[in-house]
């Protein structure tokens, strides 16, 4: 059974002793009809707590140890960036610590939403696994000062860490492909549900040409004079 059923077990059990002691001392029942009453509370509490369900629980628990090796790959990173500074190596401390914030991006964002999670094995099997390997092997050889490594690990440096750097911004761009995918969805629907009332409804968008003119400021003042004017001509 997984960890939750057991934890409904003893959940039922420490009811079921509580029940019993309290029979037993402070309302004085009998043994027997004491441990009878605890066994049928404990079945009572067994069946009413809720069981869950144990492949949920074994992925969240996988899920959990492969986010917890993620965390250990990419501070692994940011300890060989350390021993670059030391090394004299500032241009290779640099590349190393903008691959260990690319690497934490992606991690924070695999572990931020839910819908992302299930890319988190290939994160670490298929990027930081990779990575901290060769980047173990590069410290270990560049610390033992070989001429034979030199051009090997020259290499590295140029090439191999920008290429990491590339590959892991490029992920983190993926990841959130559905994202933006999504964010068009809802802009599009949204900009469907703003539009004018359709003719269907028997209602029209009104076009400006139909609306009646706005008077000129002081058109009322001119007209209601006009109107007197004319009135004094006809009394005289």
């Amino acid at each position: 059974m997984g960890g939750f059923l057991r934890n409904t077990d003893v959940l039922a059990g420490l009811g079921a002793v509580g029940l019993l002691l309290l029979c037993v001392f402070a309302l004085q029942v009998a043994l027997p009809l004491s441990i009878g009453l605890a066994a049928v509370a404990y079945v009572g509490l067994r069946l009413a707590l809720p069981k869950g369900d144990p492949h949920a629980q074994e992925e969240a628990a996988r899920l959990a140890a492969t986010l917890a090796r993620c965390e250990e790959r990419v501070t692994a990173i940011g300890q060989f960036a350390g021993w670059a500074g030391f090394a004299g190596k500032p241009e290779v401390r640099e590349r190393l610590l903008a691959i260990a914030r690319v690497a934490k991006r992606v991690l924070t964002a695999i572990g931020q939403d839910p819908n992302k999670r299930g890319v988190a094995p290939q994160f670490l099997d298929e990027y930081l696994d990779p990575i901290t390997s060769v980047l173990s092997s590069y410290v270990r050889l560049a610390g033992r000062d070989l001429a034979l490594a030199r051009d090997e690990l020259a290499a590295l440096e140029a090439d191999t860490l920008p290429l990491i750097e590339r590959q892991l911004t490029t992920l983190y761009e993926q990841i959130h492909s559905a994202d933006l995918a999504a964010l068009e969805l809802d802009t599009k629907m949204l900009e469907y549900t703003l539009q004018p009332i359709s003719m269907a409804t028997g209602d029209t968008q009104l076009d400006p040409a139909e609306l009646p003119a706005v008077p000129e400021r002081g058109a009322g003042r001119r007209a209601a004079g006009s109107r007197a004017d004319t009135a004094k001509e006809q009394a005289g």
